[in-house]
């Protein structure tokens, strides 16, 4: 059982505005760590997936503001990583301050401008839940 190899879980979500025509990402800026992606995280030792998740909505953008969150897919990366995918709602487009403006904020992005961002299979998931 010690020589088996560990997968890591990763919950994320894409929260969608109101209106639909956006959805909340990450700008993470921390030098060696820049980029774009989902608001989320790893899941700790014995957590639930909703706690995971919520926990990781305080850490990163500073408050749960996701209502109907729903579980969705999950996917297994080249490298592993297995990644359990929700989406959710937002009650308002207020743009919350992550607890780390320095290596991380939260960005409202129109959906139909994403495209040329680096998102891997954020993307392709981000799109196919936008009006569900």
């Amino acid at each position: 059982m010690a020589n088996r190899p560990r997968h890591r879980v990763s919950c994320k979500v894409a929260i969608y505005s109101p209106d639909n025509h956006s959805v909340l990402l990450m700008h993470y800026v921390a030098p060696g760590d820049e980029g774009w992606g989902l608001p989320g995280g790893h899941l700790e030792h014995g957590e639930s997936l909703d706690a995971a998740l919520r926990r990781e909505l305080v850490e990163e953008v500073g408050v749960d503001i996701a209502k109907d969150l729903t579980q969705r897919e999950f996917w297994r990366r080249d490298d592993g990583k297995i990644i359990l995918a929700f989406t959710a709602r937002a009650a308002s487009i207020a743009l919350p301050q992550p607890p780390r403006p320095r290596h991380e904020e939260a960005v409202w992005t129109d959906i139909d401008h994403m495209a040329d961002m680096q998102l891997g299979d954020y993307l392709p998931f981000v799109m196919r839940y936008r009006s569900q």
